[in-house]
């Protein structure tokens, strides 16, 4: 369900499910014209094939506590062939994989079970997402709202500067690249008990950021979903 601005939130998640299913009939079109290919090896048949999925590695991370956030899951190693698909993801203009790694998103949380009451998604700077045209991290929360059947609003973070790519800094680096990147919209996180998802977490300085940034905006707590992580 998808709370939008200027409509009530029943109104706003039945045009979701409505442009879901277009885009499911759309993309099944596609499909019949050009196959899809596995995002991890590029066999043809699936957007992502069995031998690939079951060759993710568990992340041994279960539950961490990094100040602000509450709790901190990861579902899997940023390993190939995950790598591969998360590139293909994020970059590639993927966006039907979203609902395939959300699946193993909603597994982690249900590992914690965390008393989530909003779903939000690390945000990109306006100029970034005019480049890439979508915000994969927007996508993944979007598909983990849906399991969990929680209000989401992608937006309710805002980047409020460009900062550099995190993937070239260390772990110092990054935390000044991001500090005070961030800001919330205390109209629609205030009082909320909120989950932040993003693709993969390494220092984990964007997440803390974006948590410093949803508390003083008023939400009551918040924890952070991740796909994959690097550095566990």
């Amino acid at each position: 369900m998808t709370e939008s601005r200027g409509l009530p939130a029943s109104s706003a998640g039945n045009l979701a499910r409505l442009r879901a299913t277009a885009g499911q009939a759309f993309g099944g079109v596609l499909d019949l014209i050009f196959p899809p290919r596995c995002a991890g090896c590029g066999k043809v048949g699936n957007l992502l094939c069995p031998p690939c999925e079951s060759k993710f590695q568990p992340a041994p991370m279960q539950h961490r506590e990094i100040d602000p956030l509450s709790g901190l899951d990861v579902a899997f190693v940023y390993a190939e062939p995950l790598r591969q698909v998360i590139h293909a993801f994020k970059y590639d203009n993927q966006r039907r994989l979203a609902p395939l790694l959300g699946k193993h998103l909603y597994h982690a949380y249900q590992q914690q079970n965390w008393p989530a009451t909003l779903i939000t998604a690390v945000p990109l700077h306006a100029e970034r997402l005019r480049e890439r045209g979508y915000n994969q991290a927007a996508l993944l929360a979007q598909s983990l709202a849906d399991q969990m059947n929680k209000p989401c609003i992608p937006d309710a973070l805002t980047k409020t500067r460009h900062t550099e790519p995190q993937a070239q800094l260390g772990a110092h680096e990054r935390w000044l690249n991001v500090a005070g990147a961030y800001s919330a919209d205390p109209v629609r996180v205030a009082g909320k008990s909120v989950i932040i998802v993003d693709d993969v977490v390494t220092t984990g300085a964007t997440l803390r950021q974006c948590a410093t940034a949803l508390l003083a905006a008023g939400a009551a707590r918040v924890w952070a979903l991740t796909v994959a992580s690097p550095s566990i």
